[in-house]
């Protein structure tokens, strides 16, 4: 089975929220968009990015040269279209000091006014990200950019919570047996982390010791199949 984009598996364990909307202007705003369950006037915003950094990116000793990579356009950080970069032009968009800058979206989602809290989140295809700081360097690059954008004072925005896929997949069962959602598990981090220095991944683990464990059925197949192709393969030799 081959690797699904980020985009499609949060879809699965977020549930019930905006895919992709679109203002009334058409061009996209978010990759996704999700009001709290818990909380009506804290909404999540969502950015994915299926893109993979190259190894000798990743293992440098050269700092300026792995942050020119985070950089790059279409990556992760505040180059153009870069996962940070897109998350702050559209808060500043849709959460503009001035009223009359405000974009509107198609309903039934409309005007954004109502909101006092945004969380924004970053989704990532690689697993590099499960590395402990890296949530820490691009919510630093958030920072900067959200202080020179012009975002209401009404509005609090979060720290930068960066997600790979592998840990929403252990997520997943947790959400799907109704014991704890995807922004509990977020909100659960802001109490003692807010300068994100740990992977949600190492989070994760921590937040879920207080349920009882739970086995992904669809993973648990998946794996076996690949198992049963692995046998296979070196039976075949």
């Amino acid at each position: 089975m081959g690797a699904l984009h980020p985009q499609t598996r949060s879809r699965s364990l977020v549930g019930n929220f905006a895919q992709s909307p679109r203002y009334t202007t058409r061009e996209e705003a978010f990759d996704g968009l999700l009001i709290s369950p818990t909380n009506p006037k804290h909404v999540f915003v969502f950015q994915y990015k299926s893109q993979f950094l190259k190894p000798e990116v990743k293992y440098t000793d050269d700092v300026e040269a792995f942050e020119r990579a985070l950089d790059r356009r279409g990556s992760f950080g505040v180059g153009k279209k870069g996962g940070v970069r897109q998350l702050v032009d559209n808060i500043g968009l849709l959460w503009n000091k001035n009223k009359a800058d405000r974009k509107i979206l198609f309903p039934p989602l409309g005007v954004m006014d109502g909101y006092e809290k945004v969380t924004p989140v970053l989704i990532v295809q690689d697993p590099f990200f499960r590395c402990d700081f890296l949530n820490w360097t691009l919510n630093n690059r958030l920072q900067s950019l959200l202080a020179g954008a012009n975002v209401s004072e009404g509005v609090a925005v979060e720290p930068l919570m960066v997600i790979d896929i592998e840990s929403l997949e252990i997520l997943k069962p947790y959400v799907q047996a109704g014991l704890c959602t995807i922004s509990q598990a977020i909100n659960s981090l802001n109490g003692y982390d807010g300068e994100r220095l740990a992977a949600f991944r190492h989070h994760i683990a921590v937040h879920l010791k207080q349920f009882s464990t739970i086995e992904d059925l669809e993973v648990e197949e998946r794996f076996e199949k690949n198992m049963e192709r692995s046998r296979k393969l070196i039976k075949d030799e």
